[in-house]
């Protein structure tokens, strides 16, 4: 083979024109990462449009500039990934830059392979140097699509394409499972297919559900585990997930690819569900052991969260949307939050209103909103509805939105000539022309607020539970009570504010004319500020209590 560092002797103006040169000028990086992993994409961005480098002497730069940039990069995704510790403008930066390194040193290394390959053939390098160069494209090419997707952007087809690129290069070189240690200090060595994987992984996961720190922790599990993926270019068992290294788009199940085209390719993740699901019962069996491998910035309760919910999106039969969505073009009316829920949806009658009002200090009225006049809210927002289903919606969301909404964010919603409903948001999405879109499901189509008294708990007696005379401030509680609901034959559910569930706690329901009292059993779902609760109507003319 020719040696493809000595064709010809090069020159560049360059003021890293070689390693010593680039050592040297590293040591100048400021000591704010902020700073320092800016200079670093800007030593990458000259480095690649600078002419007259020796091929070799390029890449050794250009490896070098990345390793001094690597610290770096984690430490500004956590600082963004703590919205209250910085302003908007403030996080914006920190991802702008993470995002700029990225993308820079993808197309650094996509550069170095060129030179490798003149003519367009097969790389002129030691297999070991294109493994490792394909390696680090495709780790700086997972970079890019893990921060796009921590702010909801589109993974466009450009990058896919040069992601498949990539790997294609890798096989046809021989070298798709060639294991390196892509940078020193790794323990763990990897090799382009598994760094593939990593960004399947990750895509299969659905971030554009998940709240941001949750996607950076799923992309961590991802890493750990991508090795233990199957991987065939023929359909096979177990092997539920395909793409098309000629089509630039996400993967999708197999049974939705053609199998006919030599460049689909097959991946399954059952084996790493099988290593998942050991540590989710080891750390539900042992809450307070320390699992390092996903970091030290994330909670078990994260990590348990997380894993529990990959073993769901990378098993055998991940979660589809199960309603067909019709494209509509209409304005509705959006409030954000649970306060503002149950202020706005209509309260529910109640026999002995005005005794009850009476019987209340004036301070826990206004808590409870119950006020002599009526409250003035602030009107709502107004989005534009793109699609509709049974129980979903996505809409194009208000600028003065974007900042406040999130995964789990409760929005009450009404059309133009309809009631009042509540939903949650479920995904949250950038379209073709950067808006963000969110993705609603509807919790209930003909919800109430409903006040409710704390009475007494389930291993308490009926002569037991306390009087009107005897309650206080804080046994008195707004919830939304879900009506019409997807899961109503199954469940009786409601909303309360977060952190105010607790099992086994019975309430008297100010509903109607008769006294109704409810059991709280389960807590399905915590959102940004509610608590979502399965709860059981008690009886009390038995004891103990029965249920229905």
């Amino acid at each position: 083979m020719l040696d493809w560092l000595s064709i010809r002797s090069h020159k560049t103006d360059h003021p890293m024109y070689s390693i010593e040169e680039a050592e040297r000028l590293l040591t100048g990086l400021s000591d704010e990462p902020l700073k320092a992993l800016e200079e670093i994409t800007s030593w990458l961005t000259t480095l690649t449009q600078a002419a007259g480098f020796h091929p070799a002497v390029r890449l050794a730069v250009i490896k070098l500039v990345d390793e001094a940039g690597q610290p770096f990069e984690p430490e500004l995704t956590l600082r963004y990934l703590k919205p209250r510790a910085h302003t908007e403008f403030e996080r914006r930066q920190l991802w702008d830059a993470a995002l700029q390194y990225w993308e820079r040193l993808a197309q650094a290394y996509r550069l170095c392979l060129d030179s490798m390959r003149p003519k367009g053939g097969l790389p002129r390098a030691p297999a070991a140097e294109v493994a490792l160069v394909i390696v680090r494209a495709l780790r700086a090419s997972g970079g890019q699509a893990r921060l796009l997707h921590l702010r909801y952007m589109p993974v466009r087809d450009e990058w896919w394409q040069k992601l498949f690129d990539l790997y294609a290069l890798s096989e046809a070189a021989g070298c798709d499972t060639h294991r390196v240690t892509a940078y020193p200090g790794e323990a763990l060595q990897t090799n382009a297919r598994q760094e593939l994987l990593r960004a399947m992984l990750l895509e299969t996961a659905r971030p554009a559900s998940m709240l941001a720190r949750h996607t950076d922790l799923a992309a961590r599990v991802a890493a750990r585990y991508a090795d233990a993926c199957l991987f065939d270019s023929k359909p096979r068992e177990a092997c539920n997930w395909a793409f098309d290294l000629a089509l630039p788009r996400p993967p999708e199940l197999a049974t939705q690819v053609a199998p006919e085209p030599s460049t689909v390719r097959y991946y399954g993740a059952g084996a790493v569900t099988t290593k998942l699901r050991e540590v989710i019962r080891r750390l539900t069996a042992e809450p307070h052991a320390k699992e390092l491998r996903f970091g030290e910035e994330y909670s078990t309760a994260d990590k348990l969260f997380i894993l529990q919910r990959l073993v769901h999106y990378w098993g055998e039969s991940p979660p589809q949307l199960s309603e067909k969505r019709a494209g509509v073009d209409a304005e509705i009316e959006v409030t954000l939050g649970f306060a503002s829920a149950w202020q706005r949806i209509p309260r529910v009658h109640y026999r002995d209103w005005r005794a009850l009002i009476a019987s209340l200090d004036l301070p826990l009225l206004e808590r409870l909103g119950i006020t002599a006049e009526p409250v003035q809210l602030p009107a709502p927002e107004k989005w534009t509805q793109r699609d509709v289903s049974t129980w979903g919606m996505s809409a194009v969301v208000t600028l003065s939105s974007e900042a406040e909404l999130t995964i789990g964010t409760l929005c009450v919603l009404k059309t133009s000539d309809g009631p009042w409903s509540v939903g949650a948001v479920r995904r949250l999405f950038r379209d073709g022309e950067g808006r963000t879109q969110a993705g609603i499901e509807v919790l209930a189509k003909k919800p109430a607020t409903l006040l409710l008294r704390r009475v007494g708990h389930g291993g308490l007696s009926v002569q037991n539970w306390s009087s009107a005379a005897e309650a206080s401030g804080s046994d008195y509680v707004n919830v939304l009570l879900l009506a019409h609901s997807r899961a109503e034959k199954e469940r009786h559910e409601l909303l309360i504010a977060r952190g105010e569930f607790i099992a086994g706690i019975i309430y008297e329901a100010m509903i109607g004319d008769a006294k109704q009292h409810f059991k709280f059993e389960e807590l399905l779902e915590q959102g940004v500020d509610f608590d979502r609760v399965r709860f059981t109507r008690v009886s009390r003319t038995s004891d103990p209590a029965t249920t229905a």
